[in-house]
């Protein structure tokens, strides 16, 4: 029982270091005898829970990292956003796991994970900071708070001109993400508030990304959906990180309904901006 705690006590002391340990240090912080420590230590290595990196120092194994799911859990995943939310610089996986108290695999599985959904971004350093999609998604950012406020008797004039459903798009990296929306009640369409949407193909890529000043789409949202899409000009020559968008059923948006359709969304583009910028209101977000 005692040599099973010991090699929980090691593991866990070697999760927790961001560079490998010399045996002896390993003995010395986790209290054993250094010949209990090293037979340790090769006990562990013959299952791959530990490796040598030469020289007398060791650090994880990568045993761990294939034990169970490949996938962080749920509570992994909170645990970590948790502990990266009151780090405002960044931080380290392994600054994360000393924190936390998860194994350095653990972290940088949640990490990954994490990072592939827009949660958090990844630093050339190798460190971490939280991404733009939380505080997206929770709706809690003042500054989207301010933008959503503008936007809504835009959106409300866009769907009153057009009998269609309007939308509000933010830029997020390689995404656009629906942050508010005026749609018909008839359509009783599922609310896309939160959803993220490729800017690769899609009527609101097309525009963020000045391919297109006003872009028409079919089929890229939903089958049987088009899309039709303009960019609200930033300040100061930056990209554009807004765009407004109508969806309707393509059956309903025949060539001459979409361009009369493409002259109201362009006139939405520009009121909204007129109301962010010349009203003194919001900036609009950074999506890189």
């Amino acid at each position: 029982m005692r040599s099973a705690v010991r090699a929980m006590d090691v593991m866990e002391l070697l999760a927790r270091q961001p560079t490998p340990l010399q045996a002896a240090t390993v003995a010395r912080l986790c209290g054993i005898p250094r010949s209990s420590a090293y037979r340790l230590l090769n006990a562990l290595a013959e299952r791959d829970f530990v490796a040598s990196t030469g020289a007398g120092r060791w650090r994880l194994g990568e045993r761990l990292g294939e034990i169970g799911t490949a996938a962080p859990s749920i509570a992994e995943g909170f645990t970590v956003l948790e502990a990266l939310s009151g780090r405002p610089t960044g931080a380290l996986p392994a600054e994360l796991a000393r924190q936390t108290g998860l194994f350095v695999p653990s972290v940088e599985r949640a990490l990954e994970a994490l990072a592939e959904e827009g949660a958090v971004d990844a630093r050339a350093d190798g460190t971490y900071v939280l991404g733009t999609r939380v505080p997206m998604l929770a709706m809690k950012s003042h500054l989207l708070d301010e933008i959503r406020e503008a936007a809504r008797p835009v959106l409300a004039a866009l769907r009153e001109r057009t009998g269609e459903t309007a939308n509000l798009l933010v830029r997020e990296r390689r995404h656009a993400v629906y942050v508010e929306q005026d749609r018909r009640q008839a359509l009783r369409r599922i609310d896309w508030v939160g959803r993220r949407i490729p800017l690769e193909g899609s009527a609101s890529g097309k525009a963020l990304s000045r391919r297109e000043a006003i872009a028409v789409v079919r089929d890229a949202v939903e089958p049987g959906v088009t899309a039709v899409a303009g960019c609200v000009a930033s300040q100061g020559g930056e990209a554009p990180n807004l765009a407004l968008s109508l969806t309707a059923p393509s059956w309903r948006l025949d060539d001459a309904a979409i361009r009369q359709v493409e002259r109201v969304v362009a006139d939405a583009c520009v009121e909204l901006g007129r109301r962010l910028y010349h009203g003194n209101r919001a900036a609009s977000p950074s999506g890189d």
